[in-house]
């Protein structure tokens, strides 16, 4: 096989900049659903997507999750409820789950997330519905 380069153009989100350093920062960067605290595996993840309206990058719109949850989130396979409790779907998951699926996945079904105390920052429950209805 040989090696092959293009240049391409890329579109940057510049709006996202200041997106994730807060997120994670209002967290004390740990994931919102397992509440793991390795800076480098976290990100940023929107509740409604950035390319609807609704989408805006801010900490009422977004939570801190770990690359596995935040994949599971974008994928609908993990949501989030209005009263912020975990729920997991996806009949894959279900045939043949692996040890490493219950620990990653089912077993924070029904859980709740892991919250801010300032209630002012928590996670906007319009959104949650939002989300879940698109999910639907």
């Amino acid at each position: 096989m040989i090696k092959a380069y293009t240049e391409t153009i890329v579109k940057a989100r510049l709006h996202l900049v200041h997106f994730r350093p807060q997120t994670l920062a209002a967290y004390r960067e740990r994931c919102c659903v397992c509440e793991l605290r390795e800076r480098p595996l976290l990100d940023a993840a929107h509740i409604v997507p950035d390319r609807l309206p609704e989408g805006a990058p801010t900490i009422r719109n977004g939570r801190p999750m770990c690359a596995t949850h935040h994949r599971a989130y974008d994928q609908e396979i993990l949501l989030v409820t209005e009263n912020y409790r975990v729920e997991v779907r996806g009949d894959g998951l279900v045939r043949g789950d692996s040890d490493a699926t219950r620990r990653t996945l089912r077993d924070f079904h029904g859980r709740s997330l892991w919250l801010l105390r300032e209630e002012g920052l928590r996670p906007d429950a319009e959104l949650l519905r939002k989300k879940i209805e698109l999910a639907a």
